[in-house]
């Protein structure tokens, strides 16, 4: 036999890649297009691929990994959020602590209380004397009993009639008007 004579189905020398490298050089061509050329060339896209028994193994187990940590998950964020919460009370709690230590403070002090008895309470020294204007309090009560609408009074609060309305409704007959 001569060597020029290729056997059937061999690719011709120059076609075969160099032994030890790999081909670097791809093709511009489409993979539908080396598919119809060759159809025993490997399909490198995602739809030729084939999954095995092992990448399902291993993406059951993640899953069933995933569904087991999710109770978990959930109660740590829970506890995050109540641990947040318990620190705004926490931080309100101190705030007023604060304000009750000032006002403490105030207290003890005697012009502070000697100040609030006359304004609040009025409290006077021993010959002093002290003066309620109460002239500008009715003027005030007659001025806005002026701009106040007039509403009719009613006879029996409002839940009563309620009550009345529904006990009418319920003894009412098709024959009544």
């Amino acid at each position: 036999m001569s060597s020029n004579r290729r056997r059937a189905g061999s690719r011709p020398a120059s076609a075969a890649p160099a032994r030890g490298r790999k081909a670097t050089v791809r093709s511009s061509r489409s993979a539908a297009a080396v598919a119809a050329e060759d159809p025993l060339a490997l399909d490198d896209t995602a739809a030729g691929r084939k999954l095995s028994a092992r990448s399902i193994i291993l993406m059951t187990l993640v899953v069933l990994l995933v569904a087991m940590f999710v109770p978990s998950i959930n109660t740590g964020i829970r506890q995050i959020q109540q641990i947040t919460a318990l620190e705004r009370d926490i931080e309100q709690t101190r705030n007023e602590v604060e304000q009750l230590q000032d006002k403490q403070q105030q207290l003890e002090d005697p012009e502070y209380i000697e100040r609030v008895a006359r304004q609040e309470q009025h409290y006077v020294r021993p010959g002093e004397n002290a003066y309620i204007v109460v002239d500008d309090i009715e003027d005030d009560a007659s001025a806005s009993a002026q701009d106040k609408v007039e509403r009719p009074m009613r006879e029996q609060p409002w839940y009563i009639e309620l009550l009345d309305s529904l006990k009418s409704v319920g003894y009412a007959t098709k024959d009544s008007p």
